[in-house]
């Protein structure tokens, strides 16, 4: 899941920069090869990121959503951006709706990685399937974020 949004992240931004460098003389080959490399990958990581091939899906816990100082300073920093480049592009709705969903992703992996519990939850794709009390898998607890180490402890409780 944090591959495809980290994906879409860095697909988007190759984007703004096609789309900035396609009028310059010495960039114009490199943002005419980025541009549909990007529009063609993006599709992709979002189907990482989305689990919408599967049995079930992630949900976070509502009440265990993160907001502090980094997701401030990952807004700010998107609006410094926003503001450099309405005013020095000609195309500046199109790279503002590319930093718009870059802003939405970058919260969301932000969430992700920060975030130290949540639950697995049935795919429904037709109404009459929903049953409420089948709804919810199992809840995971992570009590380790660094999966490199040998220690890792990754607790399940299934519901």
């Amino acid at each position: 899941m944090q591959i495809g949004l980290f994906g879409m992240i860095l697909m988007s931004w190759c984007l703004i920069l096609a789309i900035i460098t396609k009028d310059s003389l010495d960039y114009w080959k490199v943002a005419y090869v980025t541009y549909p490399t990007a529009i063609y990958m993006l599709p992709g990581f979002y189907r990482i990121y989305t689990s919408t091939d599967t049995t079930f899906y992630v949900r976070p816990n509502n009440e265990k959503v993160p907001v502090d100082l980094c997701v401030v300073l990952i807004a700010i920093a998107h609006l410094v951006i926003a503001g450099c480049i309405f005013m020095s592009q000609v195309y500046w709705l199109d790279c503002l709706i590319i930093l718009f969903a870059s802003f939405f992703f970058s919260i969301d992996l932000y969430w992700i990685s920060t975030m130290n519990s949540y639950t697995l939850r049935r795919h429904y794709h037709y109404k009459w399937q929903f049953e409420p009390k089948g709804d919810i898998y199992s809840n995971v607890i992570i009590t380790s974020k660094h999966f490199w180490e040998e220690d890792e402890i990754i607790q399940w409780t299934f519901v």
